[in-house]
């Protein structure tokens, strides 16, 4: 695999391809599918350095740019006027976009849902969703949603229907990371309360420098 390869999977042992790539030591690595403490102990045990997916993501996010602003807008909305923000990311040409209600304030602890556009989905309960999402930032005073698209007019990149790969939902996942994360960091925000309706964990997201304080759970 190439030096920018496996990391994009945000999960797995092949993440040690990136851990070569970063290392200036003889390419011998130990990737094990164990929990973090297992890791620590047997690493300690034997004298030997580790590292988490979270910090190789902090690692190459530093020297990576994954998303640059192209434009700024504003628009109208059930509760009032959103501040507007247009991204792209190398990865396709579609722009991911965030809106901001009543600004970020100090960037702590901001009400976040991050949105995955799917024509299916959306065309049935889209706009209840997005109105449920909207109560929500207008009952916390301020919010921040922020449009990751995947496929033109919010078409999943898979065919519908289609059955899904562990590695095909760890490489979206981590897109949805990383690019998510760099959207949130340009505006100022360094934790969030994820506005959720599942259990999704973000995982690596802290290697991007953002936290989650916790889940707010998406009613309505």
């Amino acid at each position: 695999q190439s030096a920018t390869g496996y990391l994009a999977t945000n999960g797995g042992l092949p993440v040690t391809v990136d851990q070569t790539y970063t290392d200036v030591l003889p390419s011998i690595n130990l990737a094990a599918d164990v929990s973090k403490d297992v890791v620590v102990r047997f690493a300690a045990a034997h004298n030997l350095r580790h590292v988490t997916i979270a910090d190789l993501i902090s690692y190459r996010q530093a020297r990576e740019k994954l998303i640059e602003r192209v434009a700024t807008f504003t628009t109208d909305s059930p509760i009032g006027p959103l501040q507007g923000y247009a991204y792209r990311s190398p990865f396709d040409e579609i722009a991911h976009a965030a809106f901001v209600y009543n600004g970020v304030g100090d960037g702590k602890n901001v009400l976040t849902r991050l949105h995955k556009p799917n024509i299916v989905k959306d065309l049935f309960t889209g706009q209840s969703r997005m109105e449920a999402v909207l109560r929500h930032f207008k009952k916390a005073g301020h919010g921040v949603l922020v449009c990751l698209r995947d496929g033109a007019a919010g078409v999943p990149v898979e065919p519908v229907g289609e059955a899904k790969t562990a590695e095909a939902d760890r490489h979206k996942q981590w897109r949805e990371v990383g690019v998510g994360a760099q959207i949130l960091r340009d505006l100022g925000i360094t934790s969030i309360r994820n506005l959720t309706s599942s259990v999704h964990d973000y995982k690596g997201l802290s290697g991007f420098g953002i936290e989650i304080v916790g889940n707010e759970r998406l009613e309505g």
